[in-house]
């Protein structure tokens, strides 16, 4: 089944639709975002991950000929960074020994090193003529871009620099928007706040874990992750914990397998985890096969088919993956 694909964000944020789905009942019913404050109470502690994103994807032409580059982290001259990189390019760059022009005609480098079989990344070392701000885009999912093309629309948009970050996003390191916080607008995390419940921020950087393709696959690649002190000990007293995003749930469960607040969180969370740490999730309708809608499924168990409520969030039309809808599951 094709789902509806969000080429930008709702307006305000907090207006998008929001599917509350009941585990206990198995019945999920059709609200707001802004309807979320609903569902908490005094006592809840709300999960944010603080993560920013980096501008990811360098565009970059060889000999006159465009191609772009996406990084997994911000790179230096000396160490390495996982990237993807397409096979023309990569040729292309051996022909010219790994010189690259890149934004406003300036002249780096690209070195490729080796290739990972199971992520599908290429080990590069970058030597970029200036900041990656100044080189670099958002790097939005492909099938926006896609949809966007098809709509006769530029691949990226300078509302994105803004659209593509949470409100309360800090740190940078990320390849891919914790997009299940895209929502919050700092209104309704005061309303909440106001009624009660805690706010707790981590950070977890989004690597090729989160966009990768987990079909047949027995592990990820590790992302890292930050508890800060003043996030552990809120967690720890909470009457429930409220995850926003599978980021975040990765975050926490590898917290309680590992009792590591900062880490290298390599939790490959799928159908028959037991949950540790996290009651309840906030989360967005996610690419089927894809690390999210595995540990989504998980979360619901074994009563709910996330496939089925897909489907009827279809029916009445919801937009999914980055820029679309969410979901509460409790």
């Amino acid at each position: 089944m094709r789902f509806p694909i969000a080429t930008k964000p709702a307006s305000p944020r907090d207006h998008c639709r929001l599917c509350v789905i009941e585990r206990t009942t198995r019945r999920w019913t059709h609200r707001r975002f802004f309807d979320v404050k609903e569902y908490l109470s005094a006592g809840d502690v709300l999960v944010l991950n603080t993560s920013r994103v980096i501008e990811a994807r360098v565009p970059f032409s060889v000999d006159g000929v465009d191609y772009d580059i996406l990084l997994t982290a911000i790179p230096t001259k000396r160490v390495p960074v996982r990237a993807k990189l397409e096979g023309r390019a990569i040729k292309a760059l051996k022909r010219s020994a790994g010189k690259a022009t890149f934004a406003g005609g300036r002249v780096g480098a690209l070195e490729v090193l080796d290739f990972d079989e199971t992520d599908k990344t290429f080990s590069v070392r970058a030597d970029l003529p200036a900041e990656l701000s100044l080189l670099g885009e958002m790097p939005l999912p492909p099938y926006i871009a896609r949809a966007r093309k098809l709509a006769g629309e530029s691949r990226v948009s300078a509302s994105d620099a803004e659209a593509y970050q949470n409100v309360y996003a800090q740190h940078r390191g990320s390849i891919a928007a914790p997009t299940a916080g895209l929502h919050w607008t700092p209104e309704l995390l005061d309303q909440v706040a106001a009624q009660g419940v805690d706010v707790a921020k981590v950070v977890l950087h989004i690597g090729v874990a989160s966009i990768m393709d987990v079909t047949a696959k027995d592990s990820v690649p590790a992302e890292w992750y930050w508890v800060p002190d003043a996030a552990g000990v809120s967690i720890a007293a909470a009457k429930r914990v409220v995850a926003c995003g599978t980021s975040c749930v990765r975050t926490l469960e590898n917290w309680a397998l590992t009792g590591a607040r900062e880490a290298a969180a390599d939790i490959f969370i799928r159908p028959g985890h037991r949950f540790a740490k996290v009651g309840a999730l906030l989360t967005n309708f996610h690419l089927p096969d894809s690390t999210h809608f595995a540990l989504t499924q998980a979360f619901l168990g074994d009563g709910l088919e996330l496939g089925k409520i897909y489907e009827d969030c279809v029916d009445h039309d919801y937009k999914f993956y980055s820029y679309g809808d969410a979901m509460l599951i409790v």
